[in-house]
């Protein structure tokens, strides 16, 4: 298989050899043709040349005349058709050569074969200037040696004869010979040359494009640490001054104002922090050292966490956040945390330049849409818009919109700038930017995915629950782990809407206290899989079940991106729920526990 980078460079050198070869076989068939008509002049001065041979020579002027002609005015027509121009035009002058070789000057054919050095200077012009072919100029100048041998081979007397052919051929084999190394050495030497210019070029050009991709980055850090320095001093010098405040207001005893003093304090604290968290995450995916783990990410836990994140401060603002999960869960390649990352920069961006004016529907929505294999996240909101002279600049460090006041309410003015350098770290992905003045916003961040068939405990559990089935949970016993309180409480008003008995925990200690205190082994263990300390949901239900001398079923639950590397770590008959998840999901895997249960007294 041809590759085609290869046959592309090779038509190219080509284009470059005939282009040359048009201007040495111009210059070589205008010598040429000075030639015939110089020998033209002495056959008519000095000689009584016959008609044959002076139409002969006319015929030849004229022919390099018409080729010499096509080739000035007709550069790319000659250069395009050169090897059937120049052999054509090459071809017929040799032949006319050796006819008129085989004349005297009276038109009679000649016997003399001491006029073969014309014909070797002619071979020696078609090798030597035209750039043919090393085999299309050997074809034709082995067709015109043959046809010299037996037009000129002097046949006057038998001993001479044999010796004058035989010292023609030898002269006209070594003349073809030579020819062809000159055809295949000129090429060959043209060839390198042309691949050495290329790779020149392309050094050139890959040197050009890492100079300026250095002197891009550098101006990017000048700008970085300039924009760097100017925000760090900002909150530092207003951390001093609410710091001494702050002393004052203690000492005088002033407990109000120190309170909104520290409050000030820990807002330019968390101003630093931003600050820097940012500026770290920009040197790391310039330097390349940006951990990037690309997987198979489940997209609902990373839609739900932006829900959670931002839903307080978009109604803060007055502002709608509409974030639409899919009903059929999509899977997507991407790194979970850079994949976050984006989408959080975006919709916190969209939220700060998204003014509420009392209008329904003034916010931001969140739409997630399959096309064939590319999953498309789309932030679309109602705000300020961009300019067209814009587009470009929001993408450069500390730049915002309609922020010259450097109000840090408003951010830092990194988040785009963050948001490129991790869309460009990761495979398959791009984004996507429209926007109207005044009129709002659309990103659209691009990645491979697919959709994921429902399991099919969730759709089994959909279909399963009746009331009656549901009241079967009665009586059953849980031991609820959950470090996040507002989780825990939840859980509980599902058990004792179920008429369920708990026992729940912030962490495993109080859960084991709690425990002891219980003389039933519970019918079911429910936790979330992050918990704090070293130990995760899953070695918290291993601990449980020795401590209880009992493989109690287990329900872990999780809001990880990635639902597929808790699975892997799971104790056996615990069963994997990945946030957020339908309250019948877990009532079915409860009552699978407590049914189990409910047998094993029985037996």
């Amino acid at each position: 298989m041809v590759d085609g980078g290869a046959v592309s460079l090779n038509d190219e050198f080509l284009e470059q050899y005939h282009r040359a070869g048009v201007q040495t076989a111009f210059y070589a068939s205008i010598g040429a043709a000075l030639i015939f008509l110089t020998f033209l002049v002495i056959a008519l001065i000095f000689e009584s040349a016959s008609g044959p041979a002076i139409w002969m020579r006319l015929a030849v002027v004229a022919l390099l005349g018409a080729g010499a002609f096509t080739m000035y005015a007709y550069p790319s027509f000659s250069t395009t058709n050169y090897v059937a121009i120049t052999t054509s035009v090459s071809g017929l002058t040799l032949a006319c050569t050796v006819y008129l070789l085989s004349l005297y000057p009276e038109g009679v054919l000649a016997t003399n074969p001491g006029v073969t050095p014309a014909l070797i200077f002619g071979l020696m012009l078609h090798y030597g200037f035209l750039r043919l072919p090393a085999w299309t100029a050997v074809l034709v100048g082995g067709f015109v040696s043959l046809g010299c041998l037996f037009l000129l081979a002097p046949s006057y007397s038998p001993m001479i004869a044999q010796h004058a052919n035989t010292r023609i051929a030898i002269y006209l084999f070594f003349a073809n010979l030579a020819g062809f190394f000159i055809c295949r050495t000129t090429e060959t030497r043209e060839r390198e040359l042309f691949h050495a210019r290329r790779r020149a070029e392309v050094a050139q050009e890959a040197l050009n494009t890492r100079a300026n991709a250095a002197e891009e980055a550098h101006l990017d850090k000048t700008r970085l640490l300039a924009a760097v320095s100017h925000d760090l001093r900002q909150p530092m010098m207003a951390v001093r001054s609410y710091l001494g405040t702050l002393m004052r207001r203690l000492e005088r005893g002033d407990a109000g104002q120190a309170r909104r003093q520290a409050d000030l304090l820990s807002k330019s604290v968390d101003i630093l922090g931003e600050t820097l968290d940012h500026v770290l995450t920009s040197a790391r995916y310039d330097s390349g050292t940006e951990p990037i783990t690309v997987a198979e990410v489940e997209l609902a836990p990373i839609l739900s966490r932006l829900r959670e994140t931002f839903a307080t401060e978009a109604a803060t603002r007055g502002l709608e956040l509409r974030i639409r999960i899919p009903d059929q869960p999509i899977a997507v390649t991407t790194d979970a945390i850079a994949l976050w990352r984006i989408l959080m920069n975006i919709v916190s961006n969209a939220l700060k330049f998204t003014a509420p004016d009392g209008r329904i529907g003034r916010g931001v929505l969140v739409n997630v849409r399959m096309k064939g294999d590319v999953c498309q996240i789309v932030v679309s909101d109602t705000g300020i818009g961009i300019s067209k002279e814009s587009l470009e600049t929001i993408w450069l460090p500390y730049f915002q919109i309609s922020n010259t006041e450097r109000n840090r309410e408003r951010g830092l003015g990194l988040g785009l700038f963050l948001v490129r350098r991790a869309v460009e770290q990761l495979p398959g992905h791009s984004l996507a930017l429209r926007s109207t003045l005044g009129r709002g916003t659309r990103f659209t961040v691009s990645l491979p995915g697919h959709r994921v068939s429902r399991s099919a405990e969730v759709e089994a559990a959909k279909e399963l629950l009746s009331d009656d089935e549901l009241n079967e949970l009665q009586g059953g016993f849980a031991l609820i782990l959950e470090d996040d309180p507002s989780s825990r409480q939840a859980f509980e008003e599902l058990l004792n809407e179920w008429n369920m008995v708990f026992v729940s925990g912030a962490d495993l200690h109080d859960l084991l206290i709690e425990c002891e205190h219980s003389a039933r082994l519970p019918d079911v263990i429910i936790s979330d899989f992050r918990l704090p300390g070293e130990l995760n949901g899953a070695d918290c239900v291993r601990v449980l079940r020795r401590r209880l001398e009992s493989d109690v079923p287990a329900v872990i639950v999780t809001g990880e991106a990635n639902p597929g590397d808790v699975r892997r770590v799971l104790p056996d008959g615990a069963v994997l729920i990945p946030k957020p998840f339908d309250p019948v999901v877990l009532a079915a895997q409860l009552l699978d526990a407590v049914r189990k249960a409910r047998r094993a007294e029985q037996m």
